[in-house]
């Protein structure tokens, strides 16, 4: 299940690397977000046999998913990020990992770069309840083989296939995220409810992320209002600790920011974020 908004050639090459999966029972739904791109007449074009839904307005990625995975037909959603390419055993290899245990409720692939294919994005996301930090698990790292069990993590990003029962007990995206930590708050309720989250290291995706730090880092900026307002609503909704992020944290990311968007000179972008930051606050105490 593929949310997209205005990615038409990232999508298509996602496409036709699910073309080549060995795994044989399988739907692709794909939502495209009200793409001004001609993404959509060029999937119909190029893969009709995809299910497509054109939504009339940008729905986010909580949307898409949402109306993607009311309309799927199997016992597991599998949810890809349009930027994505897949390996032909991933979903093999998922899916036999999750049969084998009733207590997982999510699992994933390893993620690499798609510029460095050797190259791990990230096993996995680790979020700090106390600052609010996120760290991808193993960034950065070469698999040599050496991660070849499952591992259980907090957040599976980008791509992970989930239980529809699971689904049917925790419930669907937060509309409220739109995009961003919407998959680290759906991955939290999962293990709220008692369910794993497991790392799946022999399934792979590449990712069409950044290697180069300034890169990365204007990459965050552009979507600062969304960045910190959300992180806000994920600490408010999950964190013991959220008077201490506000008071003590979330003053440090102001700062940080501030100071990666002057060295940008996008001084808009840091205008975003302080936005985001008391929009994030208010929609936090609206919810106590």
């Amino acid at each position: 299940m593929i949310p997209t908004y205005n990615r038409r050639e990232d999508v298509l090459e996602c496409l036709q690397s699910l073309q080549r999966l060995h795994y044989s029972n399988y739907e692709i739904i794909v939502v495209d977000n009200g793409s001004t791109d001609g993404t959509s007449g060029a999937i119909e074009e190029l893969f009709p046999e995809v299910l497509l839904f054109k939504s009339k307005r940008n729905l986010g990625v909580t949307g898409g998913r949402n109306l993607g995975a009311r309309q799927s037909s199997g016992r597991y959603v599998f949810f890809l990020d349009h930027d994505t390419t897949i390996d032909r055993n991933a979903l093999n290899e998922i899916v036999a990992v999750v049969q084998s245990d009733h207590r997982i409720g999510i699992a994933g692939p390893a993620v690499y770069y798609y510029d460095d294919p050797k190259r791990i994005w990230a096993l996995g996301t680790s979020v700090n309840m106390l600052t609010g930090k996120v760290t991808f698990n193993q960034n950065g790292e070469v698999n040599g083989g050496r991660f070849a069990t499952g591992i259980e993590v907090e957040v599976l990003p980008t791509a992970f296939l989930v239980r529809k029962e699971v689904m049917n007990e925790v419930g669907l995206f937060d509309d409220i995220f739109f995009a961003v930590y919407e998959d680290t708050d759906f991955c939290f309720r999962v293990k709220e409810a008692g369910y794993k989250v497991l790392c799946v290291p022999t399934s792979r995706v590449w990712h069409k992320v950044s290697l180069d730090e300034y890169r990365s880092i204007a990459g965050v900026l552009r979507r600062s209002y969304l960045v910190s307002r959300n992180r806000i609503i994920f600490m408010k909704k999950h964190s013991d600790c959220f008077l201490a992020f506000v008071v003590l944290f979330l003053p440090f990311f102001l700062m940080y920011y501030s100071v990666q968007a002057v060295c940008l000179s996008r001084i808009d972008w840091l205008k975003s974020f302080l936005k985001g930051s008391v929009d994030g606050i208010a929609l936090a105490l609206k919810s106590h």
